[in-house]
């Protein structure tokens, strides 16, 4: 299962000058903003952007940490 990424050059859009709250510091002058969208969706053939990566694994020694954060977990509660 591909994981999904945003590919800055074709998934961000960023609209300027919107109505805002005016109580929102951000809003240079107040009342006025910008937003962005991000389409973080896997792309579809044909879209040839460039290499999506691949899938992740466990990493090495999850297994132990995992038995240590249990034993600490555990200490814990006593």
């Amino acid at each position: 299962m591909p994981y999904d990424l945003a590919n800055p050059s074709g998934d961000i859009v960023t609209i300027p000058n919107l109505p805002e709250n005016l109580l929102d510091p951000a809003g240079v002058p107040n009342g006025i903003s910008s937003k962005m969208i991000i389409d973080p969706t896997t792309p579809v053939a044909p879209d040839r952007r460039g290499d999506y990566g691949e899938e992740l694994d466990t990493p090495e020694g999850t297994d132990a940490w995992r038995a240590k954060l249990a034993e600490l977990i555990k200490e814990l509660g006593k």
